[in-house]
């Protein structure tokens, strides 16, 4: 009867040893691992490994699951290099994991002059006197500058060369090319070809393009003329060979380069046809965006209230993309400009336009700059290398300039003079700096950016692949 009994309990227990051996172990075991681990974050008796690159340097620490790592160094104390952050947010551990710092050098020129986010610069076709004159006190009112593409064969500009210098020496507007004559010198396909192909000779690229340039710098001494801007907004890539007389031999092309390429050996920049913002770092070439095709914007484009509403889009456009608008304008329509045709703005929505601009650049947002200004900062950044390092108490600056560009135009130093806004990085309990520049002692506030000290310094070039030196101190 007992054996009975025994017998009949173990069958009946038999499912449940065999659930529990089968089932119910793993479960257990998984929970047990799991709280081993809770354990070990806990009392931090084990952990992972994680990898800090820094530079050249690589350093080691041990985490717990789920604390947040630390780098043993701070990458940002080194000032011969910027700590611009981490390749990616530090997270809690959760593994083996590695962080690479990213370092640049620790002085970095600025896109743009004083740190501005864009650059506006208007342009003036067609010397009118008159709407020099208006747009002269209203850049003084708005603090503007701008240029005037004059033709410099034009009795516009030789019969007044005096109220142009005027003009001139208020600082606010200065000369730049746009012909001899205003002789269209077309490239084939554009509309203007079958009309004036008979312009592209060699002589007359002489004319319009080399002794223009020539003529500006004698009526505007000191004037540096840089810019060119064709008539047509269209440059010829081939010429054509002269006859005996002088005249064009129009049944014998030439693939010299034509107008393209004597302007591109005569001028620094070249505004063309290509419409958009420009990039604060433009190509080398002619393409839409080069140096040689620089693109711009034409009110002509716009009719009524749009024109004025396109006009302050364009700005913020520069604004966000971080670029530089050029604006064709040629006549303004009103009693005090007497702009001739074409009469593109309205003196009211001119006024606008150039106020909506002023509150930008009394924000710092927006650089104004003439047309040349824009391009000896822009040219010399591109070929300009900076460094710093930190030195009993003192931060140095290094700047070398390669006044070869990468397109063969050589920066004249005595030129291509224009100082560079160079952020540079200073100790966090400094306030106030003070440099050296041409003679001059300069002050300059402390800012904190993404959590650094900085301070910017306005350098200017020296001599070629010759490094200055430029020492920025704390004022006490």
């Amino acid at each position: 009867m007992k054996k009975t009994l025994v017998l009949a309990l173990l069958l009946l227990l038999l499912p449940c040893l065999l659930l529990a051996s089968c089932g119910n172990e793993p479960e257990e075991t998984a929970a047990t691992e799991e709280t081993a681990a809770g354990s070990a974050t806990e009392t931090g008796e084990s952990g992972y490994t994680v990898t800090f690159l820094v530079g050249e340097n690589e350093y080691k620490v041990t985490a717990a699951f789920g604390s947040i790592p630390v780098c043993p160094v701070d990458p940002s104390e080194n000032y011969a290099v910027r700590f611009l952050g981490w390749d990616k947010e530090i997270a809690p551990v959760t593994k083996d994991t590695t962080y690479t710092a990213a370092l640049s050098d620790g002085a970095v020129i600025l896109p743009a002059k004083g740190g501005a986010k864009g650059i506006f610069t208007m342009t003036y076709d067609d010397a009118q006197l008159d709407v020099a004159k208006w747009v002269n006190q209203e850049n003084k009112k708005y603090g503007l500058h701008g240029s005037c593409m004059l033709i410099a064969g034009w009795t516009r500009v030789t019969n007044n060369l005096a109220a142009w210098r005027t003009i001139f020496a208020d600082g606010t507007l200065e000369p730049e090319s746009h012909s001899m004559n205003h002789d269209t010198l077309p490239a084939e396909g554009n509309g203007k070809y079958e009309t004036h192909k008979i312009y592209n000779t060699q002589p007359k690229y002489k004319t319009e393009l080399i002794d223009a340039q020539a003529l500006l710098r004698e009526q505007f001494p000191g004037s540096d003329v840089l810019c060119f801007a064709p008539a047509s907004n269209t440059l010829s890539t081939s010429s054509f060979e002269p006859k005996s007389n002088g005249e064009a031999d129009l049944d014998r092309p030439l693939n010299d380069g034509g107008a393209e390429k004597v302007a591109r050996e005569t001028y620094y920049a070249i505004r063309q046809g290509a419409r958009g913002i420009q990039s604060l770092d433009p190509t080398y070439g002619v393409e839409a965006g080069g140096w040689y095709n620089l693109k711009m914007q034409g009110l002509s484009s716009y009719e009524g209230d749009a024109k004025l509403q396109a006009a302050k889009g364009w700005i913020d456009q520069a604004l966000n993309e971080r670029g530089w608008l050029i604006v064709m304008c040629h006549g303004i329509e009103g009693p005090n400009a007497k702009g001739t045709s074409p009469l593109e703005i309205t003196e009211a929505d001119a006024d606008a336009l150039f106020a909506y601009a002023g509150e930008f650049v009394k924000t710092g947002e927006l650089w104004s700059a003439t047309f040349g200004e824009a391009t000896k900062y822009l040219r010399e950044r591109q070929n300009t290398t900076v460094k710093e390092h930190y030195e009993n108490g003192t931060v140095f600056v290094e700047m070398k300039i390669n006044r070869t560009a990468k397109d063969g135009k050589v920066l004249d130093a005595s030129v291509f003079n224009y100082p560079l806004t160079v952020e540079v990085r200073v100790p966090d309990d400094w306030q106030t700096v003070r440099y050296r520049v041409n003679g001059t002692i300069v002050t300059a506030p402390v800012y904190v950016k993404n959590g650094i000290s900085c301070v910017m310094a306005e350098i200017v070039p020296g001599e070629d692949g010759r490094s200055t030196l430029t020492a920025i101190s704390r004022v006490n």
